[in-house]
């Protein structure tokens, strides 16, 4: 057969106008390719084994069309054989590599590096060319002679321990550090081994680099006002003096005696010398790397050797393999070479690998034994979505790819409201615009293409439907999901970031919302408070009551009151102040406050605001609203709409064991809040109040119809210094949920 499993495909259709579906419904389809899924540098064999495991046939693969690509280019592979279909001993090699970004340093977002295996016909295929070097007589000539006995070898340490926002005005380039330090108390050793290092004592000349990265992170009033001293295996190698909350890279050699065959520490400390008063010195260490002369031996089977470009045969001898079944890879050149094997002169039960290589470029050798192939992490099958051709709609839904099903009563509302509406899968989003790597990246590529390309029809609505976590690569362990992810904007979450379409404004382009969500229970809740909010044909007296929740403080009861007056024309007003309690300890809670908010939603309210300190599980100091009083509140059919004006308190990237109140109250069944507005971070209380008048202002007067655009609208007219505010609020509920103003009818204001 031609192509990858061409069964029998059943086309099933849809008849909805107005909406597109990011993947046809097919039952059953062949995959149009499949995603590798590598962690770790080296050789993948993919066996017969690994494909039948997934349910696929490749007996029906003709090795003469199998292709593997990274980043949209074909890369080289090795079959056993080049011709006639896979059968059960077959296999196909390829050298894959852990994730990296461009500067070359690890990707921020993922472990895991993503390769494409598929079938072309038409294309000329890509193989390593196999050259046996076993039958070479100069090979085991007993007078053999390598043209290289060593290489300079480098070895990174780079961990993820110590977590650390990047902070207004600091502008960290990473987020995670190994260590930090606070001078004159912490101190740092770490033990390494450095494989095969080169036995140089006698050679001054041979030295080893040494670098590490550090940033600075208290800011005393003198300079220099950083200091950290560097120590390998008791010898003292230098020094580093910088300043400021900046990034140094502090590099030094030293002779390659200061190390150790076995293990080597590396010790660092900051000494508090800084001649400020008080003295004050606190960095952080990302990392180090050392490059050292190592001789051309492996370390568990396994040696990559750089090469440079030669007019000549290069001939060459790797040792210390433990098993006599060793391949070279020349990885520029692509060639596999079976090298002559003979037995280890030195070490016993070992092998060295014999062999000559020309190259008129640089290029890189790969040596490795059979039993130290790589096996990916996954392999899952994917069918083509070709999002770039899909009908332009006003209103995107991009979910997490197990929620589609939930989400499908809520597309035909929005339908039926006349929104020509798109359901796009996350993973879709991945293996188009990011060749099935994760990232948040991905979701801005499609979003700048939608907008750039869709010329009939703009986007108006984003709808996010997923959780997202800030942990990306799970350092906590804490078993971080990322549903839908978000986008980190100095040191707090923001999807705001997804909408921005033009470059010279951090605005964005069209309303945002998301959907908290992990369970595809908890799409359907969400949906069905939606369903019953926009449907309610009853006469809602209840949304007649506007709750205003304030902190203790005069400047937010003053707020408040005055924000009563503004919408008493249109609204009843409860007001839900805290208490001046006589003194403020931590955890005290105004108990009378807190209950009159909890009895406010059982009644209803068509909108509640609150104005105050908050974090992420309480509003105000005095908890007049808890993340744990949440689930206690039943109001079925009489949903807010929740205005957060404080900090925190939107937070919904958090570990998977904590929850914001903004985020519980959109996600509670038959209660909580139709939609909430909250910031992920710190919060101006004079920004607060106006973002808070202008959404209400253009809800009230009926100058916008959803909460979408009236959030939308606020942040159009931010001013330019209030980027974070801009960025932190997120709006967590449906950006295209109409709101209902309450009916007309007479009461009296109390």
């Amino acid at each position: 057969m031609q192509y990858f499993f061409r069964n029998l495909i059943i086309f099933i259709t849809l008849n909805l106008t107005g909406i597109s579906f990011s993947q046809k419904i097919l039952a059953p389809q062949a995959p149009d390719y499949w995603n590798i899924q590598v962690k770790e540098d080296g050789i993948y064999r993919i066996k017969y084994s690994d494909i039948t495991t997934l349910g696929g046939s490749p007996a029906n693969l003709d090795f003469t069309q199998i292709r593997v690509s990274y980043q949209g280019q074909d890369i080289s592979v090795y079959t056993n054989k080049t011709a006639g279909n896979w059968k059960n001993n077959d296999y196909l090699e390829f050298y894959g590599t852990a994730p990296k970004v461009e500067t070359g340093d690890k990707d921020p977002y993922t472990r895991e590096n993503v390769y494409q295996l598929y079938i072309n016909p038409n294309n000329t295929s890509i193989r390593f060319r196999q050259i046996n070097e076993q039958a070479h007589p100069i090979l085991f000539n007993n007078s053999y002679k390598s043209d290289i006995s060593s290489f300079m070898d480098t070895k990174s340490y780079y961990y993820d321990v110590y977590f650390r926002y990047n902070i207004k005005d600091m502008q960290y380039p990473r987020i995670w550090y190994w260590n930090q330090f606070k001078a004159p108390t912490t101190y740092f050793n770490y033990s390494i081994q450095l494989p095969g290092i080169l036995d140089s004592r006698q050679d001054t000349s041979v030295s080893v680099t040494f670098k590490a990265l550090l940033q600075g992170e208290s800011h005393p009033p003198v300079r220099p006002n950083h200091h950290a001293r560097f120590n390998i295996n008791g010898n003292d190698i230098g020094e580093a003096w910088w300043n400021n909350q900046t990034e140094y890279v502090f590099n030094t050699t030293f002779p390659v005696s200061y190390l150790n065959y076995k293990l080597n520490t590396v010790a660092i400390n900051a000494p508090g010398d800084i001649k400020s008063n008080p003295p004050m010195d606190q960095f952080l260490l990302a990392g180090f790397d050392f490059t050292y002369p190592r001789k051309l031996e492996t370390y568990q089977n396994q040696l990559t050797l750089p090469l440079p470009p030669s007019q000549e045969t290069t001939f060459l001898e790797i040792k210390g393999f433990t098993s006599p079944d060793i391949n070279i890879w020349d990885l520029e050149n692509a060639v596999r070479i079976l090298p002559a094997v003979v037995p280890s002169p030195e070490q016993k039960d070992q092998f060295n690998a014999r062999f000559a290589i020309y190259s008129q470029k640089s290029t890189r050798l790969y040596a490795a034994t059979d039993n130290s192939f790589k096996s990916p992490v996954s392999i899952h099958p994917v069918n083509k979505s070709n999002l770039r051709a899909m009908a332009p709609a006003d209103y995107i839904i991009i979910t997490y790819d197990d929620f589609t099903t939930e989400l499908k009563p809520l597309v035909q509302l929005r339908q039926k409201q006349g929104h020509t509406v798109a359901v796009v899968k996350i993973s879709d989003i991945y293996n188009e615009f990011n060749y099935g790597r994760f990232s948040p990246e991905a979701i801005k590529t499609f979003t700048q293409y939608a907008w750039d390309h869709w010329d009939k029809l703009k986007i108006k609505n984003l709808f996010l439907v997923g959780d997202a976590n800030w942990d990306y690569l799970d350092v906590k362990r804490k078993g971080a999901i990322n549903y839908v992810p978000t986008t980190i904007y100095t040191y707090f979450a923001s999807d705001n970031y997804y909408g921005v379409m033009d470059t010279t404004s951090q605005k964005p382009a069209f309303a945002i919302g998301r959907l908290p969500a992990r369970t595809p229970e908890e799409v359907k809740a969400y949906v069905n408070k939606v369903l019953e909010y926009e449907n309610d044909t009853t006469d809602r007296l209840w949304s007649k009551n506007a709750v205003l929740a304030a902190g203790y403080e005069p400047m937010f009861t003053t707020d408040m009151n005055s924000l009563a007056k503004e919408i008493s024309s249109t609204y009843q007003i409860v007001s839900c102040y805290a208490h001046p309690l006589p003194e403020f300890t931590v955890g005290t809670r105004d108990q009378e406050t807190r209950e009159d908010i909890q009895r406010a939603f059982r009644q209803g309210a068509g909108i509640m605001a609150f104005v105050g300190h908050g974090s992420l599980g309480f509003w105000a100091d005095r908890q007049l609203l808890t993340s744990d009083d949440i689930p206690q509140i039943k109001n079925p059919g009489r949903y807010p709409l929740v205005l957060s004006m404080t900090c925190y308190t939107g937070r919904f990237e958090h570990d998977t064991d904590t929850y914001g109140i903004c985020e519980l109250l959109v996600k509670q069944p038959e209660g909580g809040a139709i939609a909430a507005l909250g910031s992920t971070g710190r919060s101006s209380v004079s920004s607060n109040s106006r973002m808070m008048r202008t959404i209400l202002k253009a809800l009230i007067s009926q100058k916008v119809q959803t909460i979408g655009e009236a959030v939308f609208l606020a942040k159009q007219e931010m001013n330019p210094w209030e980027n974070d505010q801009l960025h932190s609020y997120v709006l967590l509920g449906d950006p295209a949920l109409k709101f209902k103003l309450p009916p007309v009818t007479g009461y009296n204001n109390h």
